[in-house]
Formats: C-alpha cells, structure tokens, sequence
C-alpha cells in the first residue's frame, strides 16, 4: 500500500515537471505579445473584403480592440455606436484610387493603439490584393514576431473561378518566399515583390484564405494542383447561406447597421411581392450601347411579369453612379439598392429574389440556376459562372437586339479611321461609335476630345467646320497607368493637370516619362514602356 502511494505522488511529480519544462520551452521561443490581440481591417479596393471583415467584425469578443477603415464603406460610426463592439473607426476618403494613400492614417492609429497596449499582438484582415502595399507600410510599423495570423479576403465573391486560370497557372520557388521576407524586411537588398506574392503569406505567418466556393474548387480538375502546392495554408468558407444560421441576431443587426441595411424596407419589398433582380454592371459591353438596351430589356422584363417588383442591385463603384441614375430616370417605379450594399446581405436576412437578371457579376455566384432569367455577358465573369453553375447559353441576353442599327439619336459625327461614324457620349466617360460597334473611353478637353480603349491608343480629335470630329495627329498626349488609375493628360494651361477626382499637379516632361507633382500627394514619376504608356515608376 505504501509502494502505491509513493508511486502515485511521483507521477504526480513527473507530471508537474513535464508540463514545467513545456511551458518553459515555450516561452523560450515565443513572443513578449501575450495581451489581448488587437484586429486590424483594411480595405482599399473592393466591396467584398469588406463585408466579409465586418462579418468576421461582429462575432469577435468585445473585449479585443477593433481598428477599421473601408474606403466603399465611411462615417460608420452615425450608423452604430462602434463602443458596443470596441471598434476604432479611422476616418478614410472614399474616393477611387486612393487606396494606398488611406493606408498611412490607420497605421497611425495603430501605432497610437499599440503604444497603449505594448504587449497585444497585431490580427490583420485584409484584402488579398492589398498585401502588397498595405504590408509594406504596415511593417514599417509593426514588427515581424507581433503578427499573430494573418487573414485574406478574396477580391471577390468567386474569385477561384472567375480568376481561375490565375490558380491553374500558379507557381512559385523557394527563392519567391525569401524574396518576399527581403522585400518587407529587408529593403535595402531592394528584391522585388514575387509574381505569386499574394498567396505566399503563409510561409512567412500564419494565414487564413477565405475564399467562396471552397468545396467545389478543391474537387475541380483544374483547381486541384494550386491548392496541392498550398502546404500549411488554412482556408476558410465563405458560405453566406450558414451564416444565415449561425450569426445570432444581436450580430445580424450590428451588421445591418456596418453595412447601411434597412432590414425593414427591404422585408417590406420582399413581403408584398415576387422580386426580380436586375443587376447592373460598371462597364458598357465592348460592342453595345448596354445604357439603352439595359433599360429596353428590363421594359421587357416588367411585361413579362407584371405581378413582381423589380429590385435594381447596382455596381458598387462609384463609376456606375450614371448608370445607375439612367435606369432611374426611364424607369422610375423600379426600386434600387444602395450601390454600396453588398447583395449576399439578402442571403443572410433570409431573403431572396424569384428571379435574377442583368449583367453577369460576382452576384450570379450566390444564386441558383433555376432563378436566373437572363443575362448579358460580361467576359471576366461568363467562364467561372459557366464552371460553377453549369450555365449554359440558353438564357444569354444579346444586348444588339435592343439597339438600333443606325441611332435614334448622336452626339456628333466622328472620321474614325477615314470613315464616317456617328459618337455618342455615354455616362462614366464613355463613348458609343455606332458604324464600328465599338465602346471607348472619352475625355472633354478644352481644345476636343481624347478617345482610347484597351486596343487602341490614345487619340486626340478636334471638331472641323462643320462639327464633325477629326484626329490630330501632332499633339502630346500621355496615358498614365497608375496602380490604382489610369488617366489620359494633354498639358495645358502652364502644365497643369487635374485628374477627375479632383486632385491636381504640375508636370515635368522628362527624357524617357512625366513627372507630376501634386498638390497634395507629393511627386511622382511616370516611365515610358515600349506600349508607348506611361507607368508609375516604383
């Protein structure tokens, strides 16, 4: 009996030492950052990732420190009162093309944040194709061993199919990670940020990939080998039919209020009536007038069926604005979302649409195929909807068969090319040439116009005497492509250029590219590629 007692108290012993010595050796290795986390969620670019992080937003504990900015997304805090959730909202402009600029005023706040809590590790949530700027300021901030995870939002809802060929042809070497370790951490060795840099995070942090339509992508022949050579990643679900179920209520409102949802007047839209969809797109198709036949299709559409109300889901960029007040204006009984809504929030209030139409987006993926009415094909997105949902062309909308071979209406005439043409200038800065069938983008400028597109250059045209719109062919002209923008410019006025945000500077003709000065972003210089364009120079 004595044996058996003194065998016990030394496994009991044993047992002490052995947890002593693990939790000894783990903090031998581990970082002083053991406090509560504090959530970082940044958007500059999209719609989607930024849903997705209010999500992920509401169901974290209240006690942990939320930071926030979502350029499609402002002034949340008059929609909730962010104390409920501990969220710190930094105020961010909300025009296009600022994304990186919004970047320095959170990183701010953060390091203002982590001096108040200097042992809380850092949890960033964030667009997938933010990481290349957002991180290299971020880590100028934050150093490497504060990063608890990392997690990374699609751009959005499908990105695996609609982008699928990105993931087929997707590579990478060991050289690409270190790459990546030496381009954020090591700036003086001046790498390069790799090609594939966007899913390569998680070699250096632990990463989450959130993605739609996970289940069906990792059993497609194709996808299959870009999720084999993604060893040690974590993927997560975005399946907006359960979190219908597993959100709780007090977590459904605080994000209705995140995302400006009136749950009471969509439920009123929704208990009156059958409900049709129409989706609306950014872009004109390449070969059609879309404004005029969008509006004459969804006329047709209305006949067909009388007995439903009709629900226009807009674009959320802010290029669509016009588009969007067109429908309007020639269909005023039609109700419309706030562009910036995400559609998936009608999933997860439990209300969804008899019938979908309109210009195939991100939307269609939330959709079944039994609900689709028609649709006008947009190319970045026909082939992953094709993939996913078994779409076929039986219900593709030809857009020519709403639009009249000779205009009812011009702007101007136009010698394109030696020949005669009639112009119509659309909304958001498009044109409309109806002998060519061919959609470009314009610009107004004191002495004329500048007409281009992704197959034709940059061509400046000027009206003769009697109006009619010809190429001049000796003036400078400079096609700016930016990161985030691309801009047509012809100097004017002592070399001052205005971009359509608002924002001006001066230029500088150089040897071989432009320098610009803004008033209030500083310098930057533009480098001329062999595509006669002029790129931002890194």
């Amino acid at each position: 009996m004595r044996i058996k007692k003194v065998s016990f108290f030394v496994g009991i012993l044993l047992l002490f030492c052995g947890f002593f010595f693990y939790f000894l050796n783990e903090n031998k290795n581990d970082t002083p950052y053991r406090g509560k986390p504090i959530h970082v969620f940044y958007d500059g670019l999209a719609t989607q990732p930024a849903f997705m992080g209010m999500i992920d937003m509401v169901q974290l504990k209240k006690d942990e420190i939320k930071i926030f900015a979502w350029h499609r997304f402002t002034n949340r805090s008059k929609l909730l009162d962010l104390k409920k959730l501990n969220a710190i909202e930094v105020p961010v402009t909300g025009l296009e093309g600022y994304g990186l600029a919004n970047v320095s005023p959170v990183l701010e706040k953060l390091k203002e944040v982590l001096n108040e809590n200097p042992t809380s590790p850092v949890i960033v949530w964030t667009n997938a194709n933010n990481i290349n700027y957002f991180f290299d300021l971020f880590f100028k901030v934050v150093e490497k061993e504060r990063v608890k995870h990392i997690h990374l939002y699609e751009d959005g809802v499908g990105e695996l199919f609609t982008h699928k060929k990105r993931f087929i042809d997707f590579s990478y070497t060991k050289q690409d990670i270190q790459s990546m370790d030496d381009y954020w951490f090591h700036p003086e060795l001046k790498k390069s940020f790799p090609k594939n840099g966007r899913y390569l995070a998680h070699h250096l942090f632990k990463v989450t990939y959130h993605f739609f339509g996970l289940d069906k992508a990792k059993n497609d022949p194709e996808l299959k080998p870009f999720f084999d050579k993604m060893t040690g990643a974590f993927f997560k679900e975005n399946d907006f039919e359960k979190l219908k179920q597993t959100l709780s209520k007090k977590e459904k409102q605080n994000l209705y209020r995140l995302v400006g949802f009136d749950e009471e007047k969509y439920r009123k839209i929704f208990k009156d009536k059958k409900v049709i969809i129409y989706v609306g797109g950014k872009y004109p198709n390449d070969k059609y007038l879309v404004e005029h036949a969008e509006v004459s299709y969804i006329k047709e559409l209305k006949k067909k069926y009388a007995d439903y109300a009709f629900l226009l889901k807009p674009h959320p960029s802010f290029d669509a604005f016009n588009k969007t007040k067109y429908i309007q204006e020639n269909i005023p009984d039609i109700h419309v979302m706030d562009a910036q809504i995400p559609y998936e929030i009608l999933h997860i209030a439990g209300l969804k649409p008899t019938k979908i139409a309109g210009r195939t987006s991100s939307v269609f993926y939330s959709v079944s195929l039994d609900q689709i009415e028609g649709f006008i094909a947009h190319p970045s997105y026909i082939m992953g909807l094709k993939t996913y949902l078994n779409l076929d062309n039986s219900k593709e909308i030809n857009p020519s068969s709403f639009i009249p071979s000779m205009p009812y209406f011009y702007d101007a005439k136009i010698k394109w090319n030696n020949q005669e043409d009639f112009i119509t200038f659309l909304p958001m800065g498009e044109a409309f040439l109806y002998q060519t069938q061919k959609v470009l983008k314009y610009k107004k400028i004191k002495t004329g116009i500048l007409l281009h597109s992704k197959d034709v250059q940059l061509k400046m045209f000027q009206k003769d005497e009697n109006g009619v719109y010809l190429e001049i062919e000796k003036t400078p002209l400079y096609h700016l492509i930016h990161p985030y923008w691309s801009d047509e410019v012809v100097l004017e006025e002592k070399n001052k250029y205005c971009r359509s945000q608002g924002d001006c500077g001066q230029v500088k003709v150089l040897v071989n590219g432009i320098k610009i000065c803004w008033e209030q972003w500083g310098c930057e210089t533009y480098e001329k590629k062999e595509d006669e364009k002029y790129y931002l120079k890194q």
